[in-house]
C-alpha cells in the first residue's frame, strides 16, 4: 500500500523523474520482497518467533509479553517502525494527492469547459491554447478517480488493522486480556478487508467509464448543435 500510494503520487504530482514502467515493476518488486525478506526472520526463529497453536493448526508470530529480549527488539525496533513509518508515507502522499485533487478540479472544469467551446469560436480556441500545458497533462479524470479510490481503500485498511494492532500492543503491555479466539476474530477482520479492494476497484472504473461515455455523447450532440448552427448561418448569407 506504501509503493501504490507513492506510486500514485509520484503520477499525480507529475515532477522529478517520469513514472515508466520498468521504475513501476522496480516499486512493485521492493513492495513484495522486503515484506518476505522480514518474514523469513521470524520464521527461521532469528529475532522472533512463529508459534504454532495446536488444536486450530494456524501458525502466528506471537506477540505476547513472556518473549524474551531479541523478540523484542525485533518488535520494536523493526516491526513497529516499520508500520508506523509505511502509515506515515501513505497518510502523507494521500494528504498531497488530496490538495492537488483539491486544487486542480476547478482547473480541469475549466478547461473542459474551454475545450467544449473550442469549436464554436476561435477566440475560445486561444483560450484553450493559452491553459497551462501542465494542467492538461498533469491532471486527468482517472487520474483524480484512481487517486480517489485508492484514498477509499487506505481509510478502509485502517479502519479495518487499527483493532487488530491496539489489541496485541495493548496485550504485549498485559493492559487487556486478549484470547487465542478474540485475536483470530481481529485478524480475519483485517484480512477480509483486502477482499473489497478489487470489488471498489471495478466499481470506481465502472462508474468512470458510465461517466466518460455521457461525456462522450453531450459532445458529440453538442459539437453536431454547433455545426449546423454554423451550417444554417452559412446558408442564410
Amino acid at each position: 500500500m506504501a509503493a501504490s500510494a507513492i506510486a500514485s503520487y509520484w503520477k499525480i504530482n507529475n515532477s522529478g523523474p517520469s513514472f515508466t514502467i520498468r521504475r513501476a515493476w522496480q516499486m512493485v518488486c521492493v513492495a513484495y520482497i522486503a515484506p518476505v525478506l522480514l518474514l523469513l526472520l521470524p520464521t527461521v526463529g532469528l529475532w522472533a518467533r512463529i508459534t504454532y497453536f495446536h488444536g486450530v493448526g494456524i501458525c502466528m508470530i506471537d506477540f505476547s509479553s513472556e518473549i524474551d529480549t531479541n523478540h523484542i527488539v525485533f518488535m520494536f525496533a523493526i516491526v513497529f517502525p516499520i508500520l508506523f513509518i509505511t502509515t506515515a508515507i501513505i497518510g502523507f502522499c494521500y494528504c498531497r494527492i488530496y490538495r492537488i485533487v483539491r486544487r486542480s478540479s476547478k482547473v480541469i472544469a475549466q478547461y473542459n469547459a474551454r475545450n467544449h467551446q473550442m469549436q464554436a469560436t476561435t477566440h475560445n480556441a486561444h483560450n484553450c491554447n493559452n491553459t497551462p500545458f501542465e494542467h492538461r497533462k498533469t491532471y486527468s479524470r482517472r487520474d483524480i478517480s484512481l487517486a480517489k479510490t485508492l484514498v477509499v481503500i487506505f481509510a478502509l485498511f485502517i479502519v479495518s488493522y487499527a483493532p487488530y494492532a491496539l489489541a496485541n500492543i495493548f496485550y504485549f503491555f498485559n493492559l487487556i486480556d486478549l484470547s487465542f479466539t478474540q485475536a483470530l476474530y481481529l485478524l480475519t477482520v483485517s484480512c477480509v478487508n483486502s477482499i473489497f479492494n478489487p470489488i471498489i476497484f471495478y466499481s470506481r472504473r465502472r462508474r468512470l467509464a458510465i461517466t466518460d461515455k455521457i461525456f462522450r455523447v453531450k459532445q458529440v450532440d453538442t459539437g453536431v448543435t454547433m455545426a449546423m448552427k454554423q451550417l444554417e448561418t452559412v446558408i442564410s448569407h
